[in-house]
């Protein structure tokens, strides 16, 4: 009688199923009430059995309501509620001696423990289930039991623990094609896929996926199950950089669903399509295929997916820089959302979206409260890792405060307590930078250190790879550009040693920077110019070309801007080449900041070359940029190679020092009419004596061999702006190494003003 009822109940449950992928109108209320009259059937027969004294019908039913109560997935309330009556179920089993029924109940315990967030008991139910199905010799039962303890293998985000999940779903694998059952063996497949997504080797996704996709091809159903695995397919491509393959995994998906007449799961895959085509930089295909997906929504009726498409109409107006209708899509979303029930965690990542969209649209008020709103949605279903992601926007958006940096301590926490290693590092490297915008650099060394030392505990070497360099540019922004490098060429070491072509060039381009600096701060030693200039430009030509290959091309205007950058400084005739191709670059892909620093960089390049004329033209255009943007530091930085005399055209000697011709550049010129020399070169003389607490420092000895590092010389910098009520290049110290230089550069500078 017992086992009789659990099938009926059962029967319930793959009803409220079957709604739950019909997704049409009234659908939800066909799960909500076949749960609710299972529920009902459950306990009013727990009642009789228990009345009887039957063990085994009082079992059954409290193992049936475990299940029902779980698959309505209703919050921890709910799910503590069915933990008790699995622990109960196989308490009575157990008692029975139903080694079988035992470990049924132990696997309902496995989902239990999993609601509830306890890791380490889901995974030691899982592993009792398993031994007692070994015990009894049942192989279907271990297969599954095999399965759950790879799903609850990983009790935090380490490698290892990846590893062994892996172990045990790939011994599933085995047992489910031993026994013949391909379905369960193409889900397998598909859970290594997964697994190995998640721990970031897509590379080792692709081939399980491919094979899953073929198995479910072959037995002819589960369409769904092909969606997902399609879905997974084309991450998996976008991780490896395979824009191109996971665009073409997507079409032929698409075509495969349509011609099996499956609508529901058309819309599905034109989602897929639609993010595979935004991937590739054609956002006019994407909309048309969201589009067409919505159309089919209004079709079938089907709200929930209208509200998803709408989001991905919302990235695509994004793409193409139409904020309006951006804005629009998502608002239009979540209304909808707020028509349907139990889609709390949709609204959420609604709310979520419509706050970086106001984020790119600088209206931070509102983008605060849309986070907000994301917040409380994520807390009502206790999903606490992602509003831990929602306090960190919270945190970005309260401004440089003890406030903010509460918020995403508060964050890192979370995380921690998750054992989220990854998210963990998320949220250490979001401290780092707002420890970095207050100059607390002392902090944020040992932030970016602690972020390292989590990834290298956990053994994601790939994400170690790229924390490396957040290192670099602490370094680099405490005045230690030897640290930087060092930094930087460890990060390139070990992003080549994991095959992390992006990361690659992050790292190559951040050593580039870090040489300039250094190559600016040895004027005077020969040796070590000719070297360092002779590594970084290695190391620049090497980024540029493989910039090329990867991340759609994206990171080669700014390997083309660093590398044009160096050319400059060491007064190459290919400086000007190099950085059109650069400025050519951030066109193609609508960088306007990024057109606007070539321009500028352009226009130095003439500048030394002695055309005047070309650089005015080109430091207007990037003014023009700067001032749309509203970038006051770009264009006071134009303003001020405005203000720069023409010298004679230099080319470029692997032994020149680029700083020693600067001086002689700054200190050439007869002095022009305008403020009195003497007054200016008094008060830039004092300055220097405050910044170096030393009064014998010479008019024509470099500054920074005096004693003035990196970071003294920013604030040396601001002191003189200060004082001249005017604003000045970053690279001042650089361009006009000594108090002559400096001197002659300011009076010129304020006789124009």
């Amino acid at each position: 009688m017992a086992d009789m009822l659990r099938l009926v109940l059962k029967a319930y449950l793959l009803k409220a199923g079957i709604a739950r992928y019909d997704r049409s109108s009234g659908a939800r209320n066909v799960v909500v009430e076949s749960l609710r009259k299972a529920e009902q059937i459950a306990r009013a027969e727990l009642v009789l059995f228990r009345q009887a004294g039957c063990l085994r019908g009082h079992a059954a039913m409290q193992l049936s309501i475990a299940e029902i109560l779980l698959d309505k997935k209703a919050g921890s309330k709910t799910s503590a509620v069915a933990l008790q009556s699995a622990m109960e179920a196989r308490s009575l089993f157990q008692k029975m001696g139903d080694k079988k029924m035992e470990a049924t109940a132990l696997l309902a315990l496995v989902s239990a423990y999993g609601a509830c967030r306890e890791k380490r008991k889901a995974l030691e139910a899982a592993s009792t289930a398993l031994a007692i199905f070994r015990e009894i010799g049942d192989r279907p039962g271990e297969a599954k039991s095999l399965h759950a303890v790879a799903l609850v293998r990983i009790v935090a985000d380490t490698y290892t623990a990846y590893a062994d999940a892996l172990q045990s779903s790939k011994a599933a694998l085995a047992l489910f094609e031993e026994l013949g059952l391909k379905r369960l063996q193409a889900n397998e497949l598909l859970t290594i896929a997964v697994l190995n997504l998640e721990r970031d080797s897509p590379e080792q996704a692709i081939p399980p996926a491919q094979q899953a996709l073929d198995i479910f091809r072959r037995i002819g159903r589960d369409h769904g199950a092909q969606a997902v695995v399609l879905s997974t397919l084309v991450q998996a491509h976008n991780a490896r950089d395979e824009e191109i393959q996971a665009l073409q995994v997507s079409k032929e998906g698409l075509a495969w669903i349509q011609n099996a007449g499956d609508k529901r799961q058309e819309v599905i895959m034109q989602d897929t399509l639609a993010h595979a085509q935004l991937q590739t930089d054609n956002a006019e295909e994407a909309l048309l295929t969201a589009k067409a997906g919505l159309v089919i929504c209004k079709d079938l009726g089907d709200a929930e997916w209208e509200a998803r498409l709408l989001l991905t109409t919302c990235q695509v107006y994004v793409k193409q820089q139409m904020f309006e209708k951006a804005l629009k899509a998502v608002n239009d979303a979540i209304d909808i959302f707020k028509t349907l029930g139990d889609v709390e965690h949709d609204l959420a990542k609604a709310h979520h979206i419509l706050a970086d969209l106001l984020c790119f649209t600088q209206d931070y008020p509102r983008a605060l409260n849309a986070a907000q709103q994301a917040r409380d949605y994520f807390a009502d279903i206790e999903e606490w890792n992602s509003e831990a992601m929602v306090l960190l926007l919270i945190a970005s958006l309260t401004g440089d405060s003890q406030e903010a940096l509460n918020t995403a301590r508060q964050a890192q926490e979370v995380f921690k307590n998750s054992g989220e290693k990854r998210m963990e590092s998320i949220a250490l490297n979001a401290i780092a930078d707002m420890q970095l915008a207050s100059k607390d650099y002392e902090q944020a060394l040992e932030t970016v250190l602690s972020r390292r030392a989590v990834l290298n505990g956990a053994g994601f070497r790939r994400e170690e790879a790229k924390s490396l360099h957040a290192i670099a540019c602490v370094y680099q922004a405490s005045g230690e550009p030897n640290l930087a490098l060092r930094t930087a060429r460890e990060g390139i070491r070990m992003a080549r040693a994991e095959g992390d072509k992006i990361a690659e060039v992050h790292m190559s381009i951040q050593a580039v920077q870090a040489s300039i600096l250094l190559i600016a701060d040895n004027p005077n030693d020969s040796k070590t110019t000719q070297s360092l200039s002779e590594d970084a430009t290695k190391i620049a030509k090497d980024s540029v070309a493989l910039s090329r290959k990867v991340g759609r091309g994206l990171l080669n205007g700014p390997a083309l801007y660093w590398q044009g950058h160096l050319l400059q400084l060491l007064f190459s005739p290919d400086a000007i080449g190099v950085t059109n191709d650069a400025l050519s670059c951030f066109v193609r892909n609508r960088d306007r900041l990024g057109e606007a620093h070539a321009l500028l960089l352009l226009a130095n390049c003439h500048i030394s070359s002695g055309n005047r004329p070309k650089a005015d033209q080109f430091a207007q255009s990037a003014l023009a940029i700067f001032a749309e943007y509203g970038d006051e530091d770009g264009q006071a930085m134009v303003q001020c190679v405005i203000g720069q005399r023409p010298t004679e055209v230099t080319f470029y000697q692997p032994t020149q020092l680029a700083g020693d011709v600067a001086s002689m550049q700054a200190a050439a010129d007869v002095k022009p009419k305008g403020p009195d020399p003497l007054v200016v070169r008094n008060k830039i003389r004092q300055l220097v004596n405050d910044a170096l607490e030393s009064e014998d420092v010479s008019m024509d000895t470099p500054l920074m061999d005096s004693g003035l590092d990196s970071l003294a010389s920013v604030s040396f910098r601001n002191e003189v702006s200060k004082e001249f009520s005017t604003n000045l290049p970053a690279s001042l110290i650089f361009d006009y190494p000594t108090i002559s230089g400096l001197t002659t550069y300011m009076v010129e500078l304020l006789e124009d003003q």
